[in-house]
C-alpha cells in the first residue's frame, strides 16, 4: 500500500467540501426562490379572497337596499312558492323569480372565488334576516305555507284518467241545487 502524501489528501478533501458547500448554496437559493414564489401566490390568493368577500358584501347590501332577501328555509320544499308569497304579503319581502336563482344554489363548478362571494353574501343576508324577523317567526310562516300547500293538494286529488270521481266532493264548491219538478 502506498501512502498518499498529506497535501493530496487535503486537495481531495477540499474539493469534496467545496462541492458540498456549492450544493448546499444552490439548494438554499432554490428553496428561497420557491418560498418567495409561493408567498407571492398565497398573497395574491388572499387579496383575491378579500376582494371577493367585499364584492359579496356589497352585492348583499345592494339587494337588501332594493328589498330583496335570500332565505334558504324550505328551498327544496314544494310549499316554497307559498312561503315566498306569504312573506311578500306580510312583510314586503321580495324574492327573485325561480328561474333567476342560479347564484343562490351556486354555480355548477364552485371555485374558491365564487365560494368567497357566496359565503359573504349569505353571511350578510343571514344577519339581515335575523335583524328583521323575531326568533321563530319564519318557522311560523313556513308552517302556515305547509298547511296551505297540504290543503291545496287535498283539493287537487284527481285519478290518473284526469277526471274527478263521481263521489268527489270539493270543499270549495257548493253542492249543485236539486232539480225542483
Amino acid at each position: 500500500m502506498t501512502a498518499v502524501p498529506p497535501f493530496e489528501r487535503s486537495a481531495e478533501n477540499y474539493d469534496t467540501k467545496m462541492k458540498k458547500r456549492w450544493n448546499i448554496l444552490v439548494f438554499m437559493a432554490c428553496l428561497l426562490a420557491v418560498t418567495a414564489w409561493l408567498a407571492h401566490g398565497w398573497n395574491e390568493r388572499r387579496e383575491a379572497k378579500e376582494l371577493n368577500t367585499k364584492n359579496g358584501r356589497e352585492m348583499a347590501l345592494t339587494l337588501i337596499h332594493e328589498g330583496y332577501l335570500i332565505i334558504d328555509m324550505g328551498s327544496d320544499e314544494d310549499w316554497r312558492p307559498i312561503f315566498e308569497r306569504l312573506l311578500s304579503e306580510r312583510y314586503g319581502v321580495k324574492f327573485f323569480p325561480s328561474h333567476a336563482r342560479g347564484y343562490c344554489g351556486g354555480p355548477l363548478i364552485m371555485t374558491e372565488d365564487s365560494r368567497a362571494v357566496e359565503d359573504a353574501l349569505k353571511k350578510v343576508m343571514n344577519e339581515e334576516v335575523a335583524r328583521r324577523f323575531q326568533p321563530g317567526e319564519l318557522e311560523r310562516v313556513a308552517e302556515d305555507a305547509e298547511k296551505i300547500h297540504r290543503a291545496e293538494r287535498a283539493e287537487q286529488v284527481v285519478p290518473s284518467d284526469g277526471h274527478k270521481p263521481s263521489n268527489f266532493v270539493s270543499t270549495t264548491e257548493s253542492p249543485a241545487p236539486a232539480d225542483a219538478h
